[in-house]
């Protein structure tokens, strides 16, 4: 269930909370919404991982590197020593 909180704040940060959510192309409430849930992980001691915005983010060859990070690395590992 969402609620409703209307908050009064100073010109001043609004017009931050506004640049701010300007250049992330989303709504000012957006950014406030993102600002709270991260403060929330974090009273909660569940900090965000700053890597979860790349996932799916990149084009890669490679589609199964978790399940087959180990082979791939002594491939690499086993490459340099031949080296």
């Amino acid at each position: 269930m969402n609620r409703t909180l209307t908050l009064e704040i100073p010109e001043t940060t609004f017009v931050v909370i506004e640049e701010q959510a300007q250049t992330k192309g989303i709504e000012p409430s957006e950014l406030v919404m993102e600002w709270l849930a991260d403060a929330m992980a974090r009273i909660q001691n569940i900090e965000p991982d700053p890597l979860d915005e790349l996932i799916g983010g990149l084009d890669v060859p490679v589609h199964d590197l978790a399940e087959r990070h180990d082979e791939y690395l002594g491939q690499a590992l086993l490459e340099e020593i031949q080296k």
